[in-house]
């Protein structure tokens, strides 16, 4: 009998796996990803000010 890969949950902002989606739920809610999300918000903007 074959075995079903298992699957995995990625945050690619964090580079991250997860091997179920409640671990993945958790890390999006959490402060790590809340600070890189928030970093990306950040850079982003500076680069639109940039642009102008």
């Amino acid at each position: 009998a074959q075995q079903r890969p298992a699957e995995v949950f990625r945050c690619e902002l964090c580079q991250a796996k997860f091997s179920s989606q409640s671990q993945h739920a958790q890390h999006v809610a959490g402060p790590v990803h809340r600070k890189a999300v928030d970093k990306q918000a950040e850079q982003a903007l500076a680069a639109q000010r940039r642009a102008v």
